[in-house]
Formats: C-alpha cells, structure tokens, sequence
C-alpha cells in the first residue's frame, strides 16, 4: 500500500480471467516459539490449504466455464528469516508445475496490480480486498478452515467464503459475470 493509488480503469478482457490472490507468510516454528505462540490462523497449514483450495476451485470453474483462467499470487511480505521455508519451497514447486500460476514481485504496486485483474481472492480481512473494492474489482476473503464466523466484514459487497464448495460457487458466479461482461 505504499503507492498512491492511480486513475485506472477496470481491465477487460475476452481471452482469459485473471485472478490475483494474496497470502500471508507463515512464521516458521521457531519464530513462533520465540514469541509464545503455540499456533497461529496464518499457519503454513492453513496457507497451504488457503492454495490449494483456491487451485482446485479454479481448475473446476476453468472446465465447467470453458475459459483460460490465469492466477498470480503475491506474497503480502518479503520472506524473512522469521518465516517458514517450507512453505516459500512449497509456492516455488506449485509455480513450477502449475503453467497458469505467477509468482508476483512483493514490491508490486498494489493498485496496478489489482486494476489488471478480474477477481481479487484474499485470506480474511486483508486489506488488498479493501484496495480491490476501492477500485470496483469482485473480492472474496477466503478462510479454508471454516473457523472464522462470517459477519465481521467492515464492506458488505467484500463476499466471504469459507470452504472449498463456497468458494467455487463464488468464484464461478464472478467469472461467469465477467465473461457476460466482456462479451457485450
């Protein structure tokens, strides 16, 4: 967020869907010993499951629409020492085997970045979700536990989702809407 936002306009685009996706880096064991904590929502299982999930329902929403779907993910911090490197080792091997995943620059600007995509898909209440609904662009807070209680949203139109059957259905209704935009 440390850009000033710019006039953009909303990316349209007939040949395929551009999804961006935003996670938060998990803090290794040590780091979270260090501190006192014996776990935490940000867990590399729960990012990992945060992917996964988000891969799996787009692949289904890809065959079930027939269209390209294209996916970047941007780390919302760069990796520290803090940080768990499994879970950095884990993103490069699904970037690697996935041709329709991107790996994005932590220092992207995050209004450019959101402006050239159709779909934001956040893990709750962060705040490129809040950028995204700024600029007019669909978000989903996702919570692949099924922990969080819905509600505590501050933006109604910021759709939460929790489960991989929920977040399917969402994220098919908004880019079927997409490609009916884009197709008029």
């Amino acid at each position: 967020l440390w850009h000033l936002p710019r006039k953009t306009h909303v990316r349209k685009n007939n040949e395929f869907q551009r999804i961006c996706i935003f996670d938060v880096s998990p803090m290794g064991p040590e780091a979270l010993l260090n501190r006192g904590m014996l776990g935490n929502y940000y867990s590399t299982e729960t990012m990992r499951s945060y992917l996964d999930d988000i891969l799996a329902a787009v692949d289904e929403v890809k065959v079930q629409l027939g269209c390209e779907i294209e996916i970047l993910l941007k780390h919302k911090r760069m990796p520290t020492p803090q940080n768990d490197d499994c879970y950095f080792s884990y993103v490069n091997a699904l970037c690697k085997s996935n041709n329709n995943l991107g790996l994005v620059e932590e220092n992207k600007d995050l209004f450019e970045l959101i402006a050239e995509s159709d779909l934001v898909v956040v893990i709750p209440y962060s705040s490129p979700a809040y950028v995204a609904n700024y600029q007019g662009i669909p978000a989903i807070f996702y919570d692949p536990t099924n922990e969080l209680q819905p509600g505590h949203e501050i933006i109604p139109s910021i759709i939460f989702s929790a489960g991989l059957e929920n977040l399917k259905r969402e994220i098919k209704k908004i880019i079927a809407r997409n490609i009916d935009v884009c197709k008029r």
